[in-house]
């Protein structure tokens, strides 16, 4: 997403930037800053420090609330110590001067999305860590009646459910064992 007023640089920057391979957004209406994040996904937001009617602070703010996990470049023609300290204290990963270089900018994007890309990676590799320990627990578990209690509750943590049901059948009899409690009842017809 690259948000700013300046419509020539909307421009050049977008055109660069798809030559690249990016899929890119627009927004040269702060009014519509709300609006466009709450309906989509970014990875990378570039956004201009200075916006009519909104200071950077509060800005940056507002794309964390609805983007937690977008990386933020800031953009401005006029650099200052208090502007660039500010843009960081606020969840900036980049700060850069106009005119930015093509190159420069096809870099930042580049280690902005890489940087996403390794986060996501990370974070499939911790779940499959906690269904590896899961499995691995369940494996060496020689009790047949602790097996169920041990699948019931590794699927309902490494699902988040509030609540998983088990339904096992034996000849003669059905047993549903939900979470922490396990409930016999007489054979049901199949």
């Amino acid at each position: 997403l690259l948000i700013d007023q300046d419509t020539v640089f909307l421009g050049i920057y977008e055109d660069l930037l798809k030559e690249s391979g990016y899929h890119v957004t627009t927004l040269s209406s702060p009014q519509k800053i709300p609006e466009t994040l709450k309906q989509n996904k970014y990875d990378v937001i570039i956004t201009e420090t200075v916006l009519q009617g909104i200071e950077l602070p509060s800005h940056l703010e507002l794309i964390k609330q609805h983007q937690p996990f977008a990386n933020i470049i800031v953009v401005t023609g006029k650099a200052s110590v208090d502007s660039v300290i500010s843009a960081f204290k606020n969840g900036a990963s980049d700060y850069l001067l106009k005119p930015i270089p093509p190159e420069q900018l096809r870099l930042v994007v580049k280690r902005s999305i890489d940087q996403q890309r390794m986060l996501k990676s990370s974070s499939k590799m911790d779940q499959l860590k906690q269904l590896f320990s899961s499995c691995q627990s369940i494996a060496t578990t020689l009790d047949i009646h602790k097996i169920d209690q041990l699948a019931i509750e590794s699927l309902q943590q490494d699902l988040q459910a509030e609540l998983v049901l088990m339904l096992t059948f034996e000849e003669g009899q059905t047993s549903k064992n939900a979470s922490n409690h396990t409930l016999l009842e007489s054979s049901l017809p199949l």
